[in-house]
C-alpha cells in the first residue's frame, strides 16, 4: 500500500461480522493478509479503511504501524469520520429519520458516539437504530412505537433487496448511558 497519512485518511467500516468475537481476539489467528477486524456491535465488526482518493483499502494487521495498537486506530478513525464526513438526519416516509453521510459512511456512523449524542440530543429521546444496508441507517425515537414497527418493515423490505446488507439486528442507543446495544426479541 502506497504511504497513506493516517491521521487524515483511515475510517471505520461497519461490515457484518464473519467470525465470532472470541475468534477475533484470538492471538492463535494466522494475520498476514488478513483485514483488522475489530468486535464492535452485535453482528457486526469494523474493519479499518484507507481513503485513496478514488477506493478505499481495507487495511491488514501488517500494515498496522509498529506501536499502535487497533484500539488506537479505531480511536483516529472516528476522529476523521467526524472531522471529515458532513452527517445529517432527514425525515422519512415512514415517520422516523434516516442518517445520511455521503453513501460511503452510513453505517461507519454507527461507531461514533458522539454524533449519536447529538442526534438523541436533537431528537429528545433515545434511539432504535436499524443499518440494513451499508449506505442506508433508520432511526425511530423509543417512545413510538408505531414508528419502530415501520422502521422495521422498511429495514426489512432493504435487507431484501440484497444490496450490500449488513444488519437485520435493531439497535437502541441510550442517551443516558451515551452507548449502542442491541435490541433482544427484535
Amino acid at each position: 500500500m502506497e504511504s497513506v497519512p493516517i491521521q487524515t485518511r483511515i475510517y471505520p467500516w461497519v461490515k457484518r461480522a464473519s467470525v465470532s468475537e472470541d475468534d477475533m481476539q484470538s492471538s492463535d489467528i494466522q494475520r498476514d493478509g488478513v483485514p483488522m477486524i475489530y468486535p464492535f456491535l452485535g453482528n457486526l465488526a469494523v474493519l479499518f479503511a484507507a481513503d485513496l482518493g478514488n477506493r478505499f483499502q481495507i487495511l491488514t494487521y501488517e500494515q498496522l504501524p509498529e506501536g499502535m495498537t487497533d484500539k488506537d486506530l479505531f480511536s483516529i478513525a472516528i476522529e476523521n469520520l467526524l472531522n471529515n464526513i458532513r452527517f445529517g438526519i432527514i425525515k422519512t416516509g415512514f415517520g422516523g429519520y434516516a442518517l445520511i453521510g455521503g453513501g460511503n459512511h452510513e453505517a461507519n456512523a454507527l461507531c461514533a458516539n458522539a454524533l449519536w449524542e447529538n442526534i438523541s440530543d436533537e431528537i429528545g429521546d433515545d434511539l432504535i437504530v436499524a443499518v440494513p444496508a451499508r449506505d442506508t441507517v433508520l432511526i425511530a425515537e423509543k417512545s413510538q412505537s408505531a414508528v419502530i414497527e415501520a422502521l422495521k418493515e422498511r429495514a426489512a423490505e432493504i435487507f431484501a433487496e440484497g444490496n450490500q446488507t449488513l444488519s437485520e439486528v435493531l439497535f437502541q442507543y441510550d442517551r443516558r448511558k451515551k452507548e449502542f446495544a442491541t435490541v433482544s426479541g427484535n
